[in-house]
Parts: structure tokens; C-alpha cells; sequence
């Protein structure tokens, strides 16, 4: 029976869009970074990166364009062998770096630059799935409790490295496809900004005035009390949020959609134009294929292709005790096609860059119409 079920797995990748998605991986394999580690003698990461067409051998990992001086790569990671089942090699796909001593040319206050590049060429295999790391500096960082909340995980680092990398990749994306930088917005709304993980790197930005929202009130105060460079407020599970209509020129949504009803994602869709300034900017991110696959439960990846583009797999517990309905914050998985008919009821839809956001989430760019 094992061997029937392996069988009937693989062929479902033969069909679309699981065999182009399969296709395209192959071509640009996604990594991730478990594991950071920094103090004045050494640089150290851990992780796993899928191998690229021509071989592990071809793989290289660098720290602001520069190899690392010491690299075990590829070693046994079970966990990543069972998720990605059908890539081949994926089974030895852990890796660890380390590089002594700080980069020559890392300066105070500037991110550290992660990337899986090819040694033949010398570049990403993908653009936007580098990563980049921040220290905590003189910012506070919140207690483990709340972090946990807002990623899975208690580790202060990967908190820091996931909102530093998801911070880069916005400002990649503004600049590529709508050829602006955050520096050039004055009102930035934060929505679902939980504990700050992305609100604290605007802390240096001089240009925007940033406002973070969130439903978990407890981690609202936290913001409030902790990071002044912005105005914080708790909003309702549903609107009106208490902000004035027109008054941001950006918006993001960070892990916001990906836990939405389809009833409340309307709701939110149609407050989020309420708010949005004419010509606004909505950087959004959505669960779709990447993160159904990196689910490692097949059954569910089949479910969200049947099912028309919004599937709903169930309550999240993630936010059990801090919100007032057990039911609302959910897990739900967005198609491309889905989005581009449903969403462009209320926005302009700029482009969909999938599995952007932690090399996970699809990141949607929108744009509100002039009015």
C-alpha cells in the first residue's frame, strides 16, 4: 500500500499546477535559516537549502557577498527529506556556516546579507530569497511569550532575522515594481504589527510616519510602551478600525490574510480601501501553493487546489486567550487566480511574487485606485 500511495503522490505532480510549481523549484530551490548565531569571535548559521539542478556541488552560501570560511553542506536533515518528498536530493539538504570574526565591510546599524547562491555564476538562485539580520541594538526585544506568538517560536534571533528579511524584501519589491522606497511614502500603516517584528526596522527610517494596528491588544501595549518612534492602536476582529478614511500612502498586511475567513478578508478588504489614501500602495502576504506544500500533509495540498482558490484548513490556536472568538483567527491558504479576481474588486493588482516572504508567503502588491 506504501508504495501505491508513493505512486499515486507523484503522479498528481505531473499535472498542473503542481508539475510547473515542481518544475520551478527545481530551477530556483527555496532554503531557510533555522539558526543564527553572532558574537565577536564568529558568525554561524544553520539551516536547509534544497540542491540546485546541477548538484549540491554547485551550492554556496555567502554573508555579504563573501563565502563563508566554514561549510557543511550537504548533511542528513529527515525533516526537510519528508516535506519536500518529491525534490530530488532533499533529504541531504542541512547545511551550517560559520565566519569568523565580523564582515570587513558590516557597518553599525547596517543588516548582515544572507544568500544561496550558485558557484557558477556567483548569484542567488533567487533574488528575493536572501535573507538579512539585525541585532537587537538599543531596541528592546519582547519577552519570548509574545514573540512566540506572532511566529511559532520563542528564539529572539529568528525574530529578529525574519522581520529584518521581511523589511529588505518590501523595500526589494517597492523598488523593482513600483520604483519607490519606504523613504519616499509619509504614512505607513502597519496592520497586524503583533510585537513589532517589522515595526522596529522603520525605527531609522526618517520619511514615513509609521502607525501599527493590531487584534492582540496585550502586544499593542508592548509596542506602545517600548517602541516610540510610533503611534500604536488595538483594532476590533472586525471594522471599523478607528483611523481616519485616506490617511496612508502604504499599507502592509504581514501574516493578516493567512489567517482570515473569506467573509472577514472582504470585510478588511474593503476597510483596508477605506483607509488607503488614492494612488495607496498595499503590500499584503498570503498562504498559496509554497506554504500548502510546506505543509507536509498532502491531503491538504489537494483540498486548497479543489478549492476554487480560498481554502479554509481550520482554527490557529496562535492566538488562544488574547482575542475574544476562538473561531476567527483561522488558517487559510489563497490561490494566484483567486486573488486576481476576487481582490481586483477593491484594488488594482500590481504583482504576485510567491513565496516571498520567509521564502514562504506569496507577497501581493496592490494599488487603490484614484478616486
Amino acid at each position: 500500500m506504501g508504495k501505491i500511495r508513493t505512486a499515486t503522490k507523484h503522479a498528481f505532480f505531473h499535472l498542473p499546477p503542481l508539475g510547473s510549481f515542481a518544475r520551478n523549484m527545481r530551477k530556483t530551490p527555496l532554503w531557510g535559516i533555522d539558526l543564527i548565531r553572532q558574537d565577536k569571535q564568529a558568525l554561524e548559521i544553520e539551516g536547509w537549502a534544497l540542491p540546485p539542478e546541477a548538484g549540491p556541488e554547485d551550492a554556496a552560501f555567502t554573508l555579504n557577498g563573501r563565502p563563508f570560511e566554514q561549510v557543511r553542506y550537504p548533511h542528513e536533515r529527515e525533516d526537510i527529506g519528508r516535506v519536500f518528498w518529491w525534490f530530488p536530493g532533499s533529504l541531504f539538504s542541512g547545511f551550517r556556516c560559520r565566519a569568523h570574526g565580523s564582515p570587513p565591510d558590516a557597518a553599525d546599524g547596517a543588516p548582515l546579507f544572507l544568500d544561496y547562491v550558485s558557484r557558477a555564476t556567483g548569484r542567488p538562485f533567487s533574488e528575493l530569497h536572501g535573507y538579512a539580520y539585525l541585532p537587537a541594538g538599543s531596541l528592546p526585544v519582547p519577552p519570548a511569550e509574545r514573540r512566540c506568538r506572532v511566529q511559532g517560536t520563542e528564539s529572539e534571533s529568528f525574530f529578529l532575522l525574519e522581520g529584518c528579511s521581511a523589511y529588505a524584501k518590501l523595500q526589494q519589491a517597492l523598488e523593482a515594481h513600483v520604483g519607490r522606497k519606504f523613504a519616499d511614502f509619509t504614512r505607513v500603516l502597519d496592520w497586524g504589527c503583533g510585537c513589532g517584528r517589522l515595526a522596529r526596522h522603520f525605527a531609522a527610517e526618517a520619511g514615513p510616519r509609521l502607525t501599527g494596528v493590531d487584534i492582540d491588544g496585550d502586544n499593542v501595549a508592548w509596542c506602545r510602551e517600548n517602541l516610540g518612534f510610533a503611534e500604536f492602536s488595538a483594532v476590533p476582529l472586525h471594522p471599523p478600525a478607528p483611523l481616519e478614511a485616506d490617511s496612508f500612502d502604504l499599507l502592509i498586511g504581514i501574516s493578516v490574510f493567512t489567517h482570515l475567513a473569506e467573509d472577514v478578508q472582504r470585510e478588511w478588504l474593503l476597510e483596508l480601501r477605506r483607509l488607503a489614501a488614492p494612488g495607496a500602495i498595499l503590500l499584503m502576504t498570503v498562504h498559496g501553493l509554497t506554504s500548502a506544500v510546506r505543509t507536509n500533509r498532502f491531503p491538504h495540498v489537494m483540498r486548497f487546489l479543489a478549492s476554487g482558490g480560498c481554502y479554509n484548513m481550520g482554527p490557529c490556536i496562535d492566538l488562544g486567550g488574547f482575542i475574544s472568538d476562538s473561531q476567527y483567527y483561522r488558517s487559510i491558504y489563497l490561490s494566484e487566480g483567486y486573488i486576481r479576481k476576487r481582490w481586483a474588486e477593491y484594488f488594482d493588482i500590481v504583482r504576485i511574487i510567491p513565496a516571498c516572504i520567509g521564502n514562504n508567503q506569496d507577497l501581493v502588491i496592490l494599488r487603490k485606485r484614484g478616486e
